[in-house]
């Protein structure tokens, strides 16, 4: 029977440990390096607000009383105020009016919201609430968390019409 030789074990094991030593101390001056630079960059946008999508070509410029087609053709959604105006990171209280084509009001449709951020493929945590008023519809709390790119899907159902139209914001930090 052969003796095993510890000293070759402990060399081999004082080897493995050095080596792991040593990668977790790259790993960690590597990810303590990254969060130094993202701070610096983080620095340096401050004063750049939403620089993440100003210019963004899917953004839309915020103006009172913005309206669009639904995207079927049977409604017009008309967002008559944001308040904040623009829309903002937090909560928002928006004014919706919903016509059809030749303009008529269209009283008693049943509104849902749907928010998103397509660059990150997540919504709201809260959903917004849909409350009709004497002149259209109330969708509040639209709660927007983080800056960045968001769309503001209003579909609406009156009868058996439906359509949705979307509306895009880039929201500052």
């Amino acid at each position: 029977m052969q003796r095993p030789n510890h000293k070759s074990r402990t060399v081999r094991c004082s080897r493995h440990a050095w080596l792991r030593s040593a990668a977790l101390a790259w790993l960690l001056a590597s990810c303590q390096s990254k969060r130094a630079e993202s701070s610096m960059q983080d620095a340096g946008n401050a004063s750049d607000a939403g620089a993440g999508c100003v210019g963004d070509p899917r953004a839309e410029n915020y103006s009172a009383n913005l309206e669009k087609t639904g995207t079927a053709g049977v409604f017009n959604f008309r967002l008559v105020e944001s308040t904040p105006a623009p829309p903002a990171k937090g909560n928002n209280t928006w004014r919706m009016q919903l016509s059809d084509l030749a303009g008529n009001p269209v009283s008693g449709a049943t509104l849902s919201v749907r928010t998103l951020m397509p660059d990150h493929g997540h919504a709201s945590p809260v959903a917004a609430t849909v409350t009709p008023t004497t002149d259209g519809y109330q969708v509040a709390p639209l709660y927007l968390f983080m800056s960045g790119l968001w769309q503001v899907t209003i579909s609406a159902k009156a009868g058996a019409q439906s359509d949705s139209a979307a509306f895009t914001f880039c929201v500052a930090p």
